[in-house]
C-alpha cells in the first residue's frame, strides 16, 4: 500500500489505529467504500466514527481497484466543518407514518402487537408509487428479536432527517434474499455545505434492506387499500370514539368495539379483493392465507410502516463522519 509504517510505530499503541486509518484514507488509493457497511466496533474519534477498531476481517477493503472499475473508492476529507469518509452511495430518505389520531393509544405501535406477531420481525417501507421495501436490523430474519425492530422504528422516529444509504442506485435495490447491506444515518443539520458538496451524515445503525417480491408487493398494496376501506366502516368509527379519552381496559363497551373491528378486518381479509390478490400471487385462499391478509391489513391500519420521502441516485456524494 506504500504507507510509511515508521509513522505508526512511532506513536503510542492506543493511537496507532487512528494514524493508520488517516494514512489509508488520505492516500491516492483510498479505501473500498464497502467498509462503511461493516458491523465491527468502531473508533470514537471525530471523522473516524465509521472506522473499525481492528483490521481483522477487513483485508478485502484494501484491494487495488481493477482497470475500469466503477467509483468504489472512498477518501477522508473535510466538508464545511465536518470531517469524514466521502463516498458515492445511493439512498432513500424515510420517515415514520403519522400516528393515527383516530385510534386509541392502546392499539397503536408495537406495544399493542403480540410478541409472536409477524409485525415484530420486519418493517415495511412504502413509496409514493406503490412500491414496498423491507427494512430490518442487520441479521437473519428468523433470529431477529422484536426488541431490535422496535429500536429501529423508534430510532427512525427520533431522527430529524433519516437516510438509508447503500451501494448501487435506487432502481436496482435487490430483494431481501440478496443480503443487501445498508446503514441508517442522520443528515447533520448543522453541516453547512454548498449545493454541489457532499451531504454530511452520521451512521446510526447497520441494517438490511431491499425490494419485496412482486407478489408480496401486490399483497402489501392490497392490504393498504383495504385498510383505507376499513377506516371508513362503522366498526372503525366506533373505535375512534375512544381515541380522545383515557380508556379503562375492562370497559365492556371498549372490548365490544374492538371485537367488532376485528370482525370487520376478518371480513375484509376473506373478501373478493383479498381472495383475488392471494390467488394471483400463488397463495391458497384458505385460513392460512386469510390470516396473512388479516395481519397485513391490521399493520397498515395501525400505520406500522415507514414511508419513502426522497430518493438519491447512486452517484450522490456523502460525507460519513
Amino acid at each position: 500500500m506504500g504507507l510509511d509504517l515508521n509513522r505508526i510505530l512511532a506513536c503510542k499503541p492506543r493511537k496507532r489505529m487512528l494514524i493508520l486509518w488517516r494514512m489509508i484514507t488520505t492516500s491516492p488509493l483510498g479505501v473500498d467504500k464497502d467498509i462503511l457497511f461493516h458491523t465491527a466496533p468502531t473508533l470514537k474519534r471525530h471523522g473516524l466514527r465509521w472506522a473499525p477498531r481492528s483490521l481483522l476481517f477487513t483485508k478485502m477493503f484494501f484491494a487495488r481497484p481493477a482497470p475500469g472499475e466503477p467509483n468504489n473508492r472512498a477518501s477522508l476529507a473535510k466538508v464545511g466543518s465536518t470531517k469524514g469518509l466521502v463516498a458515492e452511495l445511493a439512498g432513500i430518505r424515510i420517515g415514520v407514518a403519522q400516528s393515527p389520531t383516530y385510534l386509541p393509544k392502546q392499539i397503536v405501535g408495537f406495544d399493542s402487537v403480540p410478541r409472536h406477531h409477524d409485525d415484530r420481525y420486519r418493517l415495511f417501507v412504502k413509496d409514493g408509487q406503490g412500491r414496498w421495501y423491507l427494512l430490518g436490523p442487520r441479521g437473519n430474519y428468523t433470529s431477529a428479536l422484536h426488541s431490535n425492530l422496535e429500536e429501529l422504528y423508534a430510532c427512525v422516529s427520533k431522527l430529524s432527517e433519516p437516510w438509508i444509504l447503500y451501494r448501487g442506485s435506487h432502481s436496482d435495490i435487490p430483494g431481501r434474499g440478496g443480503g443487501h447491506h445498508a446503514f441508517l444515518s442522520e443528515a447533520k443539520s448543522e453541516c453547512e455545505t454548498q449545493s454541489n458538496e457532499p451531504l454530511c451524515v452520521n451512521i446510526k445503525l447497520q441494517v438490511d434492506s431491499g425490494h419485496v417480491s412482486s407478489e408480496m408487493n401486490r399483497i402489501c398494496q392490497a392490504a393498504y387499500s383495504l385498510a383505507q376501506d376499513l377506516a371508513s366502516t362503522a366498526a372503525a368509527q366506533a373505535v375512534s370514539e375512544f381515541a380522545a379519552t383515557d380508556i379503562d381496559l375492562e370497559t365492556p363497551v371498549y372490548w365490544e368495539a374492538l371485537q367488532n373491528l376485528d370482525r370487520e378486518i376478518e371480513l375484509l381479509s376473506k373478501g373478493p379483493t383479498a381472495v383475488h390478490v392471494l390467488t394471483t400471487c400463488g397463495i391458497d385462499a384458505d385460513e392460512l392465507g386469510f390470516k396473512r391478509m388479516d395481519d397485513y391489513i391490521t399493520r397498515m391500519y395501525r400505520d406500522l410502516y415507514l414511508h419513502v420521502e426522497q430518493y438519491a441516485p447512486g452517484n450522490t456524494k456523502w460525507c460519513v463522519e
